[in-house]
């Protein structure tokens, strides 16, 4: 069987596979082709185009080997697109994953990661299988194929997609168990994984204590968001004023990451009855990180609760707008459908 079948077969066999082999197939591919890249880089408010081989990219930064043999390295925060030539299967995932067939996405990056040699590429391919597997309702298959991406590149420019669990939803019985495994694992990332969805379980005291054990880490990116997930457990107890203070301690955040600490704002104002500032906070999920879809449903069904207090033609534009963008979210779409007929 060939190596790229082999961590093609991660996804079927996740629960088995340790990520100490997977790590070795992930590595193992030969040396890629030569190939001409284009990476364009953010320099003083505008973008400059540069053109060589990729040789990696990861969060250390970009390696291009530039024409004459020579290497240059680029800081990955300076990375704004690269254009690269992908596989038919790699042009096909993306383009399922734009039209929002997810699973039609996550058969053709499967696919591409049988054949695909080069190691910069392979860890692209999993970052796009953890959003699959989070459009999909999959958590436990998300996790494990975010902590492979980060097992092989700790400092990954993917961290944004970690599936962290932000909504009071108890996890299922597998996902529970690895959640246990992943909190006891060393890596910081890991265990602000696994913390987040053993918050709703009754293993959720040692969570939360793990959680302020992470609010100290170096990495802010780490410390900021196992923070606001302390947040989901004080919804009563948090005041006005450290509402305010914890909005803006959002903005500390990298953008990308910023989804759930919104939703868990809007929940604790909600539970303030701060309707309007509940609805603004809930509506930035929706509209700045649809891809997040379960979050983004949950999200807009909330705000349009909020909203019904002080507009109601706005509240119910708000779920008819949730019925026609997240159909296939079985549990917002029912619940949506359900306040339409009773505000007929």
């Amino acid at each position: 069987m060939q190596l790229g079948k082999r961590i093609s077969n991660f996804e079927f066999h996740i629960s088995n596979c340790s990520l100490q082999f997977a790590i070795l197939l992930l590595i193992a591919f030969p040396a890629p082709a030569p190939a001409q890249d284009a990476v364009y880089l953010s320099k003083g408010g505008g973008r400059v185009k540069v053109t060589g081989q990729i040789e990696d990219y990861g969060g250390k930064g970009l390696t291009l080997e530039l024409s004459g043999g020579r290497t240059q390295t680029y800081p990955a925060a300076e990375v704004a697109e690269i254009e690269t030539t992908y596989t038919a299967e790699q042009n096909a995932g993306r383009q399922a994953q734009r039209e929002g067939r997810w699973k039609d996405a996550l058969v053709q990056y499967q696919k591409a990661m049988e054949t695909e040699q080069r190691r910069w590429v392979r860890r692209q391919l999993l970052a796009r299988w953890v959003e699959c597997y989070q459009a999909l309702g999959e958590p436990s298959r998300a996790g494990e194929a975010f902590l492979l991406l980060v097992r092989d590149d700790p400092q990954t420019p993917y961290f944004e997609g970690i599936p962290l669990a932000w909504l009071p939803r108890q996890p299922n019985p597998q996902t529970e168990q690895l959640a246990g495994q992943w909190m006891a694992r060393p890596e910081p990332a890991a265990v602000l994984l696994g913390a987040s969805y053993l918050l709703t379980t009754s293993q959720r005291g040692a969570a939360l204590d793990q959680l302020r054990k992470l609010a100290a880490d170096p990495d802010k990116q780490i410390a900021l968001l196992a923070t606001a997930q302390t947040w989901r457990t004080d919804y009563a107890q948090a005041g006005d004023a450290e509402l305010d203070r914890r909005s803006r301690m959002i903005e500390k955040l990298p953008e990308p990451l910023r989804a759930g600490s919104y939703y868990v704002l809007g929940a604790a104002r909600l539970q303030r009855r701060q309707y309007e500032r509940a609805a603004l906070a809930f509506l930035h999920v929706p509209i700045l990180y649809p891809q997040q879809r379960t979050l983004a449903a949950q999200a807009l069904l909330d705000a349009a609760r909020a909203t019904e207090h002080f507009d109601q033609p706005a509240a119910a534009r708000l779920y008819r707008e949730l019925l026609q963008q997240y159909p296939d979210d079985q549990r917002a779409a029912a619940e949506a459908e359900q306040r339409l007929e009773e505000m007929k």
